[in-house]
């Protein structure tokens, strides 16, 4: 049964200052720019869904919504989240797959998700099919390159009194032998303070053979630097940010155009 249509598309950008300082090999974490979308139905169901960048590229998220791809929400059946999808993702062909329209395509399905999870009562897990109940998580949060050994050890203690089950440490010496020295100790102090190392340092070793020979391939001084983003991947988690957050009015987007609202009171622009 078809469910009643979109009526108003918004959209903020949101940005947190990180509370610590976060680098790796490759980057620095300057600010969490945060766009987000928030979808109202004609009987004034909403959903909510954002994405982010490291510091760079919020605005052009913001512009691909706002200008190509929230106007084709309009009066389509919010329950047809995959259709939409789909559709949304043909639209941009010129520039999928790339970072941006990924980025978009993925605040805009997290909305419609949480509009049908809000509408059923349901959490998500089970909205989805419901194929289990948990699973096991890492966390992301510590490990960066310019904390000392002692710091990356008391993260990863306190990570496993939380309940973690494994933790993200990143590499990026500039030498394999340093690099596999660093994971070395690193591990033998996890040990001694847990008695159980909970880092894959497999993983660890073969991201940087892996490094290696790809540099080699490319006549690269492989001494110079060895860089990865990540260890075992990544986990993403939903989460909700409530209006009083946003620093930005939200642009409210529906049939006749475009208009700048107060955020507690959104504006309607449907004619």
């Amino acid at each position: 049964m078809a469910t009643l249509p979109i009526e108003r598309v918004e959209i903020w950008q949101v940005d947190l200052a990180p509370k610590v300082v976060r680098t790796d090999a490759i980057q620095s974490f300057v600010t969490q720019e945060t766009p987000l979308v928030r979808i109202t139905c004609s009987d004034g169901a909403q959903g909510v869904g954002y994405t982010y960048t490291i510091g760079t590229g919020g605005s052009s998220v913001v512009a691909l919504l706002r200008g190509h791809l929230a106007p084709k929400l309009i009066g389509r059946d919010p329950g047809e989240i995959e259709a939409i999808w789909k559709d949304l993702f043909f639209y941009t062909h010129a520039t999928a797959v790339g970072a941006i329209t990924s980025l978009v395509l993925a605040a805009i399905d997290t909305a419609l998700w949480d509009i049908k999870c809000r509408r059923a009562d349901e959490p998500l897990w089970k909205v989805a099919g419901g194929a289990q109940r948990k699973v096991p998580v890492y966390t992301t949060e510590g490990g960066w390159l310019h904390h000392t050994q002692q710091q990356l050890v008391d993260e990863a203690i306190a990570a496993k009194a939380q309940g973690f089950r494994g933790a993200k440490m990143k590499i990026g010496k500039p030498t394999i032998a340093s690099t596999r020295n660093f994971q070395r100790h690193f591990e033998k102090a996890i040990q001694y303070a847990s008695g159980k190392p909970i880092i894959n340092s497999r993983a660890v070793t073969e991201n940087a053979r892996r490094i290696v020979s790809q540099k080699a391939c490319q006549s690269i001084n492989t001494d110079s630097v060895i860089a990865t983003a990540s260890i075992l991947g990544i986990v993403t988690a939903a989460m909700f940010i409530h209006h009083r957050f946003f620093m930005y009015s939200p642009l409210s987007i529906a049939p006749g155009g475009f208009a700048n609202g107060d955020p507690g009171s959104p504006a309607n622009c449907a004619q």
